[in-house]
């Protein structure tokens, strides 16, 4: 692995210094230190797999400055390979209840994605309770205008970005992929991103997740959104959705028996497919909240260690989804237009990610009663370029 860090004497992890309350709160959702110790120990075990691997990793970048943020903050971590040109990019967000976390916890992700053709970025954000939930979702704004700024730099296509978050960084890049304003004010538009892939969240729907939820959990809603009932609807994907005009296609996962999909990603997903936007929701055999994103990417030991089992498929879902096009009209109505335009190559590229959720790199796709099979899009799949 080729690490490329960019230091400064301040550049070094910020001390947020959350409330008694909140630090109480998080216990519900945050691991025991000996889990933490495990986690250190997953981090440093994808850092030798992806140095195995021969992946170059660019360090600790600065995508935006914001007076008095520590620049670890507003950081991110880039990872290629030597010679990469227009890869499509994946953008993940961590999670950790929207107080903590880091960007490290991508682990073994990027060593499936950028085999597959995929650039991956992974990005940190400020936290509360310093800053508001919209004001964390601004900061991953922010990221996407740096992508499409200066990916290019690293072998990435600024103008094919996949959100992807887990947890609390779930619920962020679907605030990001279903509020415009949010990437408007950064100078870009929704139209850069192909996909939204959000990994295991619940408040899709604020207001209901916070009347609805109880115990330690309950508490922890009340204290990350806290009490201004009129701020929830800016960070409640399903709120925002509106007409779908401009929005991103949504691949929604929740691990086996969440007990709120039935009120929030269910819904959610049913919303985005009423206002036209391509949408599916996948439950996660087999795997918990937090595993659902920690086995992402690892190798499939004997034919089950790393593997997500998925459960989704869209209704028009066909063979014919790979890198050829998909042929739905408006994949057919890109590629015309590329062959039209000036730079046919480009174009056509369009064209064949106008269906995203049907070239997303999981491991197994399967529809959601399991008796039809569909195509199985590879996590190491070269359709990705």
């Amino acid at each position: 692995m080729q690490t490329n860090r960019t230091e400064s004497p301040e550049l070094r992890r910020s001390a947020l210094g959350a409330s008694a309350l909140a630090a109480t709160l998080a216990l519900a959702m945050h691991p025991s230190g000996a889990q933490e110790l495990d986690r250190g120990a997953m981090i440093e075990s994808a850092r030798e797999r992806i140095a195995e691997a021969g992946l170059v990793v660019h360090e600790d970048l600065r995508y935006a400055e914001i007076e008095g943020v520590e620049p670890e903050r507003l950081s991110l971590d880039v990872y290629t390979l030597e010679g990469r040109e227009e890869a499509p990019v994946v953008l993940f967000v961590h999670g950790g209840g929207w107080q903590r976390g880091d960007k490290k916890a991508v682990l073994n992700k990027p060593l499936a994605l950028v085999p597959a053709g995929y650039v991956v970025v992974s990005t940190n954000t400020r936290m509360r309770p310093e800053v508001t939930v919209r004001e964390m979702a601004s900061d991953v704004a922010r990221a996407v205008a740096w992508v499409h700024r200066e990916i290019a730099r690293f072998g990435g296509d600024g103008e094919r970005i996949v959100l992807m978050g887990h947890s609390a960084g779930a619920h962020l890049v679907s605030v990001v992929g279903t509020n415009r304003r949010l990437l408007e004010e950064q100078g870009v538009s929704t139209e850069l991103l192909r996909g939204v892939v959000p990994l295991d969240t619940g408040p899709y729907d604020v207001a209901l997740q916070v009347e609805r939820s109880r115990g330690q959990y309950g508490e922890l809603m009340a204290a990350v959104f806290g009490d201004d009932p009129a701020s929830w609807p800016e960070v409640s994907p399903r709120l925002l959705i509106g007409d779908g005009s401009g929005l991103p296609p949504f691949l929604v996962f929740h691990h086996e028996g969440r007990w709120d999909v039935g009120e929030q990603a269910g819904p959610f997903v049913e919303a985005l497919r009423a206002a036209g936007v391509e949408a599916d929701l996948v439950e996660a055999k087999g795997r918990s909240h937090v595993s659902l994103s920690t086995e992402m990417g690892l190798p499939d030991e004997g034919g089950a260690g790393g593997r997500v089992e998925m459960m989704a498929a869209h209704a028009t879902a066909s063979a014919r989804r790979w890198r050829g096009g998909c042929g739905c009209p408006e994949g057919n109505r890109r590629e015309q237009k590329g062959r039209e335009g000036k730079n046919n190559r480009r174009a056509r590229a369009r064209a064949t990610d106008c269906c995203f959720l049907h070239q997303l790199p999981t491991e197994t796709v399967h529809n959601r009663d399991d008796r039809d099979p569909r195509p199985a899009v590879g996590f190491l799949s070269s359709n990705a370029k």
